[in-house]
Parts: structure tokens; sequence; C-alpha cells
């Protein structure tokens, strides 16, 4: 079953599980999903399910729904999406897929592990950080281009694969077994479990309900598959 989860500062503060038809989201007590929070109107928003298609409609709110920095009125979600909603952020998680493929047993287990939002390249050795240095006679040196981080993969049949984390949210995981988001934000990428029993480790350390920021040569297992971090690729 798809579910939201609601957010605040990056810590996890609740989970709802969608059922079909309308759930509102809003202050008051009387809505499906409360946020106590004067940021939220009372009757903010509401959320429709019909079958896959989950869609997110604003309700005529003082201070509007985001998604991806822009006023929306109605959004379909896509998995692994966040809205803001006041000063609480609400990431949609799809639920498994309605049919299932019952014959893959012998699938790999690299192919059981999906990442969604990504591109895919060989791997190339990330260059070092540069600081940018001033020249003679020339004023300040302009800022420099936000790094682009990526995920390389150690293990299994594509071992040394980088994918590149161009996106805001990049999707990590197999839903129902361990799923994780990666956020860009603050000049930083954050990762965050969203589904399943089993959280993703970071060097080894389990994460909590709350975000962890991730370094240079991190190492992210999800799954069976163990991922090093790079903060900066070559495009």
């Amino acid at each position: 079953m798809s579910k939201i989860i609601i957010s605040f500062k990056g810590a996890t503060i609740a989970e709802h599980e969608l059922r079909p038809g309308e759930m509102t989201i809003g202050r008051k007590s009387s809505a499906d999903i409360q946020i106590d929070s004067l940021a939220v109107s009372g009757t903010h928003a509401k959320i429709v399910t019909a079958g896959d298609i989950v869609t997110l409609e604003d309700l005529g709110s003082t201070n509007g729904t985001f998604i991806n920095n822009e006023k929306i009125t109605s959004h379909q979600f896509k998995n692994g999406e966040a809205a803001q909603i006041g000063k609480h952020t609400i990431t949609f998680v799809a639920g498994p897929a309605a049919h299932v493929d019952e014959d893959d047993d012998d699938e790999d287990e690299f192919e059981k592990t999906v990442v969604l939002g990504v591109n895919a390249m060989p791997a190339a050795p990330p260059p070092p950080a540069q600081q940018p240095v001033p020249q003679p006679g020339v004023g300040s040196p302009s800022p420099a281009t936000p790094q682009i981080g990526g995920l390389q993969i150690l293990n299994g049949p594509r071992s040394g694969m980088m994918f590149n984390l161009t996106k805001s949210l990049t999707n990590v995981g197999q839903k129902g077994h361990c799923a994780a988001v990666i956020s860009r934000r603050g000049g930083g990428y954050h990762l965050a479990h969203v589904d399943g029993p089993n959280p993703p480790t970071v060097n080894g350390e389990q994460l909590g309900k709350q975000a962890k920021t991730l370094t240079d040569g991190d190492i992210v297992e999800i799954g069976t598959i163990k991922m090093q971090f790079h903060s900066a690729v070559q495009n």
C-alpha cells in the first residue's frame, strides 16, 4: 500500500498509509492527516488515490502547497516525490505494483534493487575537489560550480558502474524490502530510509529516523548492494 512520510527539519514525525478515495491534510483535528502547525491551513490540501494514481490537490490554502519550489493546485505524485506544506515535507512512497512476476527467482540480485532517476555511466575516478585560486590583478574568483555527487557500485555484475546524482530526489532500493531516498539540498546529499524493514547502512551503521548527510568515501549498503558515495564526479 502506498503511503506518505511527514518530516520536519529532516526528522520523520509520522507515516500514513493511503486508502482509496480522498484524504484531507490540515491543521484541524478533523483532517485525515493532521499537521499541527500555524503554517498549515485548517483544511490545507487533499490526497486522492485512484488505483495506482495518487494526486495531491491544494484546497485554497493560505500559504500554498509546493513541489520542487513551484506552487501547485493539483499534481500527480511520482514515487519518492516530496511536497512542501508549511514547514513540513510530505514524501510519497508508492506501494508494490499490483502485478508481480513470480518467475524471477533467477533474476540477478542487482536487478531486484531499483535505482530510479539517475544517469548511469562507466566509472571514472572522481576529480579532486579544487578551490578557486585568486589570480594576480584579478578580483575575487567566480563562485565555484556546484559539484555533482555519485554512487559507485562495488559488488555484483555491475561493479564499477557510477550513478550520477543530478536530481533533487533520487529513489534507491527495492519496495517492501529496503528503499531509501537521497535528497540533494544545501550543497550536500542526504540519505533517508523510506520503506521496508531493513534500513540502509552507512559505513556499517544502520540509518535511524533522521536523514544522514553523506560525506565523500562513505560506504552505503542498501539490501545486498554495496556502493561508495563520491561527492564530486566527472560529467
